[in-house]
């Protein structure tokens, strides 16, 4: 299931590709995320950074500038479990956490 959406607007123009400085990839490995406009990206979160990650953070770049966002905690915040999706359209991005669904 997909949490509530935090939602940025990014400075600059909107041509520009965003980039995920602390995302995992499938394997594990760091990985610089890449989400170009009108695009969406599933990754996982890297809480092995520093606090303000393990504490739910992830930090973006674009061009010449940079930022952090807070998704904030679902359970165990940690790399092998925290999935996030990241939707751009243009300057507006939505960052949505997962969580599973045991209701079954």
């Amino acid at each position: 299931m997909l949490g509530s959406p935090v939602t940025i607007e990014l400075p600059g123009t909107s041509g520009q590709a965003m980039v995920i400085t602390t995302a995992l990839g499938a394997d594990g490995k760091k990985l610089h995320a890449r989400v170009p406009s009108r695009s969406m990206i599933i990754f996982r979160a890297d809480a092995g950074v520093d606090e303000f990650t393990k504490q739910g953070g992830l930090r973006w770049r674009q061009y010449d500038q940079s930022g952090e966002v807070k998704l904030g905690k679902l359970g165990a915040f940690s790399q092998h479990d925290h999935i996030v999706m990241v939707v751009r359209e243009d300057r507006t991005v939505r960052f949505y956490t997962t969580t599973s669904d045991l209701r079954c």
